[in-house]
């Protein structure tokens, strides 16, 4: 993909890297919502991690789901910062299935690299901590520890023994921190969950 300046003659090339900025289903309550703000139903992520090959899990909501996606990129960084990407129209080959007696609070994506989870929420410190948490929550889940819980088990090995104490101290990292400690450290098999999985070929 060739970019052309305007005003003056510098241009540059950018790998093809297609995806969908789009991809969801109806929220909650049959919630009216403008699809350019995501949410824990998907909706507008504008991740170049949804790609062909990835598999991305919705929890349904609404009978029949409603899965829609669009806002095709050829080309684009992390979540479309600057306001623009290169976009444009797309033949998608999709596959999607229904994942029954299970259900994902945020979109889930897995790849043959890496499991992900999408938080979008303002502030960003929340859209943080949503994602950091549900990676927590769906590796515990997936484990053989069932009554493992994110906040325990994030806790620190015992410090060492203050001055005034012969006893080991113990301490927490802040709740976003561990969580991302252990999402980018985690070297398990998991198994998918989620209620709608949809796998693109774009």
């Amino acid at each position: 993909m060739l970019f052309e300046a305007l005003d003056s003659k510098f241009e540059m090339r950018f790998p093809l890297q297609p995806f969908h900025g789009t991809i969801g289903v109806a929220p909650a309550a049959f919630e009216a919502r403008n699809v350019l703000v995501p949410d824990s139903f998907g909706g507008n992520m504008d991740s170049p991690e949804v790609r062909a090959g990835t598999t991305v899990y919705l929890g349904v909501n609404v009978p029949g789901a409603l899965f829609s996606l669009g806002d095709g990129h050829y080309t684009m960084g992390e979540g479309e910062a600057c306001g623009a990407g290169g976009e444009g129209a797309m033949n998608t080959v999709l596959v999607v299935d229904v994942v029954k007696e299970t259900y994902c609070e945020w979109p889930r994506l897995e790849s043959d690299e890496a499991i992900m989870v999408a938080g979008s929420c303002r502030p960003l410190e929340d859209a943080f901590r949503v994602a950091h948490a549900q990676v927590v929550r769906w590796v515990a889940g997936d484990s053989a520890s069932r009554s493992w819980t994110p906040i325990n088990s994030c806790r620190r090995q015992p410090g060492p023994a203050s001055p005034t104490s012969s006893t080991p101290t113990t301490r927490s990292w802040p709740r976003s921190r561990s969580a991302s400690f252990l999402a980018t450290s985690a070297g398990c098999q998991v198994s998918t969950a989620g209620s709608v999985g949809s796998q693109s070929s774009t």
